[in-house]
């Protein structure tokens, strides 16, 4: 795992037993992340990274950058998945050990804990960020699959050749020929297993009982916010593509980079009089 990309892996590494949960607006995901792992106070990890000198990445000669100029950013433009992937973790077979409900969504722990934080400052914005469609196991794929993408035959009129007149039969029919069944998508559908859902590092978000739009005031929010807690919007899902789904949003990992230096210049100190 990238030494830059904040996981909270040792603070989420206790939690064991059934599945917990966050209630956002209630317990709050720092105090029951405190609860849990046995601080003895709440904390914000990603606030701390940025400050404990243990934690800090490296910055690849930007160290003389203040630490107000690091920036969080996400390490991934989709969702992050190799730290699940090198710990031998299984697409869709992820176990309870390493979900974590938020909002009644389940969830991978990282992505959990920095969406119910993101969940919370929209909250204090006045907007509503509400998940409804998360983690998928592989049944669940399968199932969300063979729904939106049927198998589907399709029958071909058969035309003579030279005078282009439809083909019949002796008993008077069209001759028709029916194609191998194909899969038709109703909707942009990974096949199972390759599904991000299936990481537990993908949402699906809703306004008022629908699909979230990329007309929205929670939409906006996220495109403005998001970055800042790991979150992104993939590029085939942005509102100016044919599969655009304004939706869907992916846990992309956490990162710290040093941002352009906004310090002052040093002063130019003029040469001293040689007379």
């Amino acid at each position: 795992m990238s030494t830059s990309l904040i996981a909270l892996v040792a603070l989420v590494a206790t939690l064991v037993g059934p599945v917990p949960t966050i209630d956002v607006g209630n317990a709050g995901a720092d105090r029951f992340i405190a609860a849990q792992s046995g601080l003895e106070q709440p904390r914000d990890d990603l606030d701390r990274l940025g400050r404990s000198p243990d934690a800090m990445p490296d910055l690849g000669g930007f160290e003389a950058f203040a630490p107000d100029v690091l920036v969080r950013v996400p390490v991934s433009q989709e969702a992050y998945s190799w730290d699940l992937i090198e710990r031998g973790l299984k697409n869709g077979r992820l176990p309870g050990s390493v979900l974590m409900s938020v909002n009644s969504c389940l969830l991978e722990r990282d992505a959990a804990y920095t969406m119910s934080q993101m969940i919370e400052a929209a909250a204090d914005d006045g907007i509503s960020v509400r998940p409804a469609w998360c983690y998928r196991s592989l049944d669940q794929q399968r199932s969300t699959y063979e729904t939106n993408c049927p198998l589907v035959e399709t029958e071909e009129l058969q035309f003579d050749p030279v005078t282009g007149v439809p083909l019949v039969d002796e008993n008077g029919e069209l001759v028709v020929v029916v194609s191998p069944p194909e899969r038709e998508c109703s909707l942009p559908t990974a096949t199972p297993s390759r599904s991000n859902h299936g990481w537990g590092r993908a949402v699906d978000f809703e306004v008022r009982g629908r699909t979230m739009g990329c007309g929205d005031a929670a939409f906006r929010w996220l495109q403005e916010n998001a970055a800042d807690f790991g979150w992104i919007h993939p590029d085939w899902a942005q509102c100016n593509r044919e599969t655009r789904e304004p939706w869907h949003w992916e846990y992309g990992g956490l990162q710290l980079l040093p941002f352009p230096s906004v310090l002052p210049p040093e002063p130019v100190v003029p040469p001293a009089n040689m007379e």
